[in-house]
């Protein structure tokens, strides 16, 4: 019997392959994504269910402030979550040999310092969006101009939040000095800008379902918890994957000629096809 093993020549085949054989992996780091977002899960109820939290043109800035404050730690405890599925990530896709729960833990102490850093930014821009979100609603512009205005607040939001997402593959992956790494994240984001939107929007799914939820009526609001659910249970590792050999592959185009050892690591040496 043949027993060798075929090693995927593009990432499309290595998505694939991965999914196969390891699905109850993927399984298992969404969950342990999962608990990391237990406390800012805790803190939405705790606001969708209290009636402190409802802004009035008396109080919006103190509301919207006590609200969205909180955050900044909270996305920077899920950040953890996020560079241990990524170091966990990066062995799966170069066939390291991957344990879903040791490289989780071990990911998240050699990276702890990128994964705060990061997520720190993150949280910070969400507050910001969030903020200004009430500020622009409670203000007297014209119904047109606030929606503009809320749209390029989004439109901002996802540019920076790709900037830290490269800056987070890269510091898996490379030795550097912040400013060195942000400063390829910002090249990375600009220069293959539409592959990179349309990656983000898998990676982003969750963060836009919420989004569009909060604009829903509460009786619907059980669309957003039976789409969180899933995102615990498998798709936080799947789009963490995604990004991660998207990532992979980017850096073979540009940077990888410095480091031979991890070029198309995981794939067969055939020129890629993606």
């Amino acid at each position: 019997m043949d027993k060798r093993v075929i090693v995927p020549e593009n990432r499309f085949q290595l998505l694939g392959d991965r999914l196969k054989t390891r699905f109850f992996d993927f399984m298992l780091v969404s969950v342990l994504m999962g608990i990391f977002l237990v406390p800012y899960i805790v803190w939405i109820v705790f606001m969708n269910n209290s009636s402190f939290f409802v802004p009035t043109e008396d109080n919006f800035l103190l509301i919207a402030l006590i609200s969205y404050a909180p955050y900044i730690p909270l996305a920077m405890i899920f950040g953890l979550g996020v560079v241990g599925a990524l170091y966990y990530s990066k062995r799966l896709a170069f066939g390291e040999g991957a344990n879903a729960y040791k490289d989780f833990f071990y990911g998240i102490g050699k990276n702890i310092k990128p994964a705060l850093l990061g997520f720190f930014i993150i949280g910070l821009l969400y507050f910001s969006l969030s903020f200004g979100k009430v500020v622009i609603m409670f203000s007297e512009l014209d119904p047109i101009v606030k929606g503009l205005l809320i749209g390029l607040m989004y439109v901002g939001f996802i540019i920076l939040t790709m900037i830290v997402g490269f800056y987070l593959t890269q510091s898996v992956l490379y030795l550097g000095t912040t400013g060195q790494l942000m400063l390829n994240s910002v090249k990375f984001t600009f220069g293959m800008f539409g592959w990179n939107l349309l990656i983000f929007l898998i990676v982003l799914l969750p963060f836009i379902v919420i989004e569009v939820c909060s604009y829903l009526p509460e009786s619907l609001f059980l669309i957003e918890y039976i789409f969180l659910a899933v995102c615990i249970l498998f798709y936080f590792e799947f789009e963490t994957f995604v990004f991660s050999i998207y990532s992979h592959a980017i850096f073979d185009l540009t940077i990888n000629e410095d480091y031979p050892e991890i070029y198309r690591k995981g794939l067969s040496k055939k020129e890629p096809l993606e």
